[in-house]
């Protein structure tokens, strides 16, 4: 799946020609270089060949640009649409905070979260498939406060991230075993309401909201967790959880091995607990090779996991603590 954006060229607000809903791209803040991208990928798909021409008139006279994030997913016959083969792999978008230059080339590379989820995180595009998107941290100039590490910050923001796999931006680059880590910081208002994947290795997960109206990770009935020495954890005393279970009931999935939740990456535990988990609430986890939770649970809910082969394994880092007076429960189904 890739991403058609549409850009303005001018220093006003410009209407597309054409189009299956109106949209109006924002205006150039330094004319004739490009505004904000628009994502048009939904608005002109399926459109006549007149159609694109009328759009091809404005790209003639200079006042937008149109361009694919990788391999189109439709034909423009007669419509000129610049093809950007380095802003990511095909089907994802990347989060690049802080690049400038060649390394944030527009297209589907994004170096602000705000404008990434105004552009991509639409209902419309995530009704195409399963939306891919890439963390780079590595040009950031947001350090987390106790380990600083550059982290991709997300504050702020309510995102919508259903059908949403969020990836290492190495991952899948020919890198095994090789991987940096891959620090994404939460802080006050940064949310992201039912994620879809979390799709490692080495991605590092810090929960630093201090409002209790303000999961990170929030209403999710199903999360999948893929790679290894993936870490969820937090570096603030008063920080609220990283997680919880707004149903009755949430089932985490893990696929990999040496995945921590609570344990931080320099061998501390989580300053605070990273789940909350009420009476008549359950949190059920399927671990497929290995699991690490320190006490960093809090409630009086079910805690129960399921070991899916001969080689999981569980360490419980003494989880009925004085702030967990619940239940914890375990089983074995081994699928061959």
């Amino acid at each position: 799946m890739s991403f058609l954006f549409a850009y303005n060229l001018t220093g006003a607000p410009v209407s597309l020609a054409a189009g299956n809903n109106p949209l109006t791209l924002p205006a150039s803040t330094a004319p004739p270089a490009r505004g904000e991208p628009s994502n048009a990928t939904s608005e002109l798909r399926g459109l006549s060949n007149p159609d694109y021409l009328l759009l091809e008139a404005q790209v003639v006279a200079g006042d937008i640009a149109l361009e694919w994030s990788g391999t189109p997913d439709y034909a423009t016959p007669g419509l000129s649409v610049v093809l950007n083969v380095t802003s990511g792999t095909s089907g994802r978008v990347v989060y690049r905070p802080g690049a400038t230059g060649a390394d944030a080339p527009g297209g589907a590379v994004f170096t602000d979260w705000a404008k990434l989820d105004a552009a991509v995180l639409t209902p419309e595009q995530k009704a195409l498939g399963k939306l891919e998107i890439e963390f780079d941290p590595r040009f950031s100039l947001e350090t987390n406060a106790v380990l600083g590490v550059p982290v991709c910050l997300i504050e702020g923001v309510v995102s919508d991230m259903t059908n949403v796999s969020i990836h290492h931006h190495l991952a899948g680059a020919g890198h095994p075993g090789s991987f940096q880590h891959v620090f994404i910081e939460f802080r006050d208002g940064g949310v992201f309401d039912h994620l879809l994947e979390i799709d490692g290795p080495s991605l590092f997960i810090i929960g630093n909201n201090t409002v209790e109206t303000s999961i990170p990770l929030y209403e999710f009935e199903q999360l999948v967790v893929n790679g290894w020495r993936n870490q969820m954890f937090s570096t603030l005393v008063n920080a609220v959880p990283l997680f919880d279970v707004v149903g009755t009931f949430a089932t985490i999935v893990l696929n990999g091995n040496s995945n921590n939740f609570g344990e931080v990456a320099v061998g501390n535990v989580s300053l605070t607990e990273i789940l909350d988990l009420p009476a008549g609430k359950t949190m059920r986890w399927v671990v497929q090779e290995g699991l690490i939770v320190p006490d960093t649970v809090r409630g009086d809910g079910v805690f129960f996991y399921l070991f899916q082969s001969d080689t999981a394994q569980f360490r419980e880092f003494d989880i009925i603590n004085a702030n967990f007076t619940g239940t914890v429960d375990s089983s074995t189904c081994i699928i061959r």
